[in-house]
Formats: structure tokens, C-alpha cells, sequence
């Protein structure tokens, strides 16, 4: 079976994370933003996992804090969210994901 041993994606996001810096961003935000980045984002996903042999590593990251964009795009896996209200500094968010066997994580 051929793959990768490690796929990294920073996905296109709605970058809510980096408002401290550009305040004016958050009036060009909308919901349906947000749907639509969503759905972007699963699909690399599932293109990463695929591209992924079994054991490889994927590690998916974001510099937003929606959780529709973060946590429940992934789950199973170590996450680490660094939060502007809680560590002074732009919002990122990192999940490291394992293909285990067939494919899933």
C-alpha cells in the first residue's frame, strides 16, 4: 500500500483567530462564510486522510477559533487551541490525527 507518511494541511479558513490584528475583518464575516469554508474544509480532509498511508500522521491546523471550523471538523485526535482571550496573542488551532487502518483516523 503506498501513501504518505505525514500530510499536513493548513486549511482555508475564516481566519476569526487573527481579529485583534484586523479588526475590520469581523465585518466582512458572515454565517454563510462559514458554511461554505466548512465544507471546503471537510472535503481537503477527506483528501488528506486518503492521501494518508495507514500509520502515516495528518495534522490538520486553522488560524480561527470557530469550532465549527476546528473541533468539529476532527475528532479522535490531539487538539491544541491557543485562544486570544486566554493567551494574548492571534487565535490557532492544531489537531494531529493517525490513520489506524482502511483510511479512517
Amino acid at each position: 500500500m503506498t501513501g504518505f507518511d505525514r500530510v499536513l494541511l493548513d486549511g482555508p479558513c475564516s481566519d476569526l483567530g487573527a481579529l485583534a490584528s484586523r479588526p475590520d475583518a469581523r465585518w466582512r464575516k458572515s454565517p454563510a462564510t462559514i458554511d461554505r469554508l466548512v465544507d471546503v474544509q471537510a472535503q481537503l480532509l477527506d483528501r488528506a486522510r486518503q492521501a494518508l498511508r495507514p500509520g502515516g500522521t495528518l495534522v490538520y491546523s486553522t488560524c480561527t477559533i470557530s469550532r465549527r471550523e476546528n473541533e468539529d471538523q476532527v475528532s479522535g485526535g490531539d487538539q491544541f487551541q491557543i485562544r486570544p482571550d486566554r493567551d494574548r496573542t492571534t487565535g490557532f488551532f492544531i489537531s494531529r490525527l493517525r490513520r489506524d487502518d482502511g483510511g479512517d483516523e
